[in-house]
């Protein structure tokens, strides 16, 4: 990564510097890259579904933003499934209701 900056010459960019470029492109708060990195996989831990087959049998795991603002509720009223086509397409969760929902 080379760049220009003010008042010199074209010169090659400090890690630090590259660092702090990825951060901005990327729209970062986080300082550093490990930091950014350590904050993309807690929210991944904390809102990701684990994505099951048709016997509830785990395959993998994904991200799903609308229902991630679901609560959590030990007495639950809906289920969780997955339609699972073509391997070129993603999941597509289902949020079905399994009582009453007031």
């Amino acid at each position: 990564l080379s760049f220009a900056a003010k008042g010199s010459t074209d010169t090659e960019a400090s890690p630090q510097e590259k660092e702090g470029l990825v951060l901005r492109i990327l729209g970062c708060k986080e300082k550093t890259l490990d930091e950014a990195i350590r904050h993309t996989l807690t929210a991944f831990q904390q809102n990701n579904f684990g994505v099951t087959d048709s016997l509830y049998a785990p395959i993998g795991e994904a991200v799903y933003p609308h229902a991630a603002l679901l609560n959590h509720s030990c007495s639950p009223n809906c289920i969780l499934r997955y339609k699972i086509g073509l391997k070129s397409s993603p999941p597509q969760l289902e949020i079905v209701a399994c009582k009453d929902i007031s």
